[in-house]
């Protein structure tokens, strides 16, 4: 379906393409879905990204790799229907092992990032 929406839509800026290979080559996918009528929206914002953030931490503390895709938002209703849910599409992560291990980036000296 991401491969397809991508085809259809080269022209906008999105990396639809990255994500739906991430997609299909993780054995693990998670769909976040909140509810679009909730009057909670900031509060439920602030707790699915600690949610996502300790899913993330706790699979690099496992020695797993995984990514937070926010590109799904560009085809969020697809989604919804395609598992069949009236849930408002909020995010997803993959989680698998990681094909490699790049070296960390040099962090920014303090006054780099105040300047």
């Amino acid at each position: 379906m991401m491969r397809n929406w991508h085809e259809n839509n080269k022209n906008n800026g999105t990396s639809l393409l990255g994500t739906s290979i991430a997609i299909e080559q993780a054995p693990i996918l998670i769909l976040i879905f909140r509810d679009s009528e909730s009057p909670w929206e900031r509060s439920d914002t602030l707790s699915i990204g600690g949610a996502i953030e300790n899913m993330l931490l706790t699979a690099t503390s496992l020695g797993l790799g995984s990514l937070w895709i926010a590109d799904t938002w560009y085809i969020k209703d697809e989604i919804s229907a395609m598992v069949n849910t009236n849930l408002e599409l909020f995010s997803a992560v993959t989680i698998g092992y990681p094909d490699e291990s790049p070296a960390q980036r040099p962090r920014k000296s303090l006054d780099d990032l105040i300047n």
